[in-house]
């Protein structure tokens, strides 16, 4: 089982840069243009990287899409995940993660063995943190804002 580690008081931009975790896993709708959530943070924060995956469309948001997009800046590697979350609706808060995205997402994490990563409990529901903090091992989830 991995180690959840809860730290509220701290936003999730902030344990990036000071390299409390080595990256992030966040969550891209195929209708939410321009990117909100986390994603949009981590998008902003590395110059429209992602946003190029997107205008390609080599990412799309769909379903059980993931990306893995490591990026140096200042001699720090980043490791970032992208995970696609599916249609969201426009009346509704951010859906639950797909199955085939977080199955993807954790084969991902297993094969890489990165430690620790993060992500906003803003992108995840519970039952995908629980899922990911019982089947991803030696990953520790930085549960932030």
């Amino acid at each position: 089982m991995a180690n959840v580690t809860k730290n509220l008081d701290q936003t999730i931009d902030t344990v990036l840069f000071d390299r409390t975790i080595r990256g992030a896993i966040a969550l891209c709708f195929e209708n939410e243009r321009p990117l909100q959530g986390l994603a949009g943070l981590l998008d902003w924060r590395f110059g429209g990287s992602f946003s190029n995956f997107l205008r390609i469309g080599s990412f799309t948001g769909k379903p059980g899409e993931c990306v893995y997009l490591p990026i140096k800046r200042a001699d720090h590697l980043y490791h970032l995940f992208f995970i696609g979350g599916g249609m969201m609706k426009k009346s509704a808060g951010r859906p639950s993660l797909p199955s085939t995205s977080l199955t993807h997402l954790i084969q991902n994490l297993n094969g890489m063995n990165l430690t620790p990563l993060g992500l906003s409990r803003s992108d995840f529901d519970d039952d995908s943190i629980k899922t990911l903090s019982q089947e991803v091992e030696g990953v520790q989830l930085w549960l932030g804002k």
